[in-house]
């Protein structure tokens, strides 16, 4: 496959999908639901610790068999269980999320937290890894706290390498350019009022499954028959071709962001719901899509998913 023209932004369909956006008075995530996260009068240290630890395994729960499990009468699917079995332990032992008790986690002990009842989380292994070096790293590189990153960084996202994104590229959670990790980390500490954005200009949508399969069938990116082909047969994409898709979709999304004058991190709450519960991988709800008009996929019938790539602790 050749990379130069796999993907390219419509910028006429970036202006109607953004016209579409405006009238939806979209209203910002408060990310104060105690299910999955902190009170927001937890000190900064124990909140940032919380937060970067939980976003650096934040990536797909499952290959075959579902991540699902019922607490107290209501059910949690993928990234929901994910998180409320966070909350649950933060809610037992705020201290297991520092960069100490991170550095020294062992496989029995990460299992009984993000797998029981027999849950099966894919990937348990590089996610003890990842937390293993956040921990390490931390201690190493920033005394053990979490809230030095925001205190070098001085609130810029990009600033000759002191930036927030920048120091974060340090972990090995973090290192995916496209930055979707990154930029979830950044909307939750940035919209909880801990990381005082300098360079907003900078913010962008973080890239994962369900905003790269609305930008495809939208048509803010449109694709070559090539491309079509691999996602019809759902072929795996090699790494390069991975990385390049994304990085046009974060641009298209930026795009959608400044045409309709809506923060990209507000944009993506609604982009992160809308893809799982309407604009599904199966069966789409198009009937109660109020971006219907907008999108090419609605009008041609051709209901493309997002691309293969399997392998990686990034999305």
């Amino acid at each position: 496959m050749h990379q130069s023209d796999i993907a390219t932004i419509d910028s006429r369909t970036i202006r109607d999908v953004a016209d579409t956006i405006m009238r939806l008075e979209l209203v910002p995530d408060t990310f104060t639901d105690p299910r999955y996260y902190p009170p927001t009068d937890t000190d900064l240290e124990h909140a940032a610790a919380y937060f970067t630890t939980m976003v650096a395994i934040d990536h797909r729960t499952h290959q075959k068999r579902q991540y699902m499990l019922e607490i107290e009468g209501e059910t949690y699917r993928g990234a929901d269980l994910l998180w409320r079995l966070g909350k649950e332990m933060f809610d037992r032992d705020p201290e297991f999320f520092t960069a100490e008790r991170l550095a020294n986690l062992d496989y029995q002990t990460l299992k009984r937290w993000l797998e029981p009842d027999e849950l099966e989380l894919w990937d348990l292994y590089t996610r003890l890894l990842l937390l293993r070096d956040l921990g390490r790293k931390t201690l190493e590189l920033y005394s053990g706290r979490f809230t030095t990153l925001i205190q070098l960084s001085k609130g810029w996202l990009y600033n000759k390498g002191q930036g927030f994104i920048e120091l974060l590229k340090v972990y090995r959670a973090y290192e995916d350019p496209v930055e979707k990790k990154p930029f979830l980390l950044v909307k939750f500490l940035y919209r909880r009022g801990y990381l005082k954005v300098v360079d907003l200009e900078s913010l962008q949508v973080p890239v994962d499954n369900h905003v790269t399969r609305i930008a495809f069938r939208l048509g803010i990116v449109e694709l070559s028959d090539e491309l079509k082909r691999y996602i019809k047969k759902k072929l795996e994409v090699p790494y390069t071709i991975d990385v390049s898709i994304r990085l046009t979709v974060r641009a298209a999304w930026k795009l959608v962001s400044l045409h309709a004058k809506i923060d990209p991190t507000v944009l993506d709450d609604y982009l992160w719901n809308h893809g799982r519960k309407t604009c599904r991988p199966d069966q789409p709800k198009c009937e109660q899509c109020p971006l219907k008009q907008a999108c090419k996929a609605y009008n041609t019938g051709e209901y493309l998913n997002e691309h293969t790539y399997s392998i990686t602790w990034y999305y």
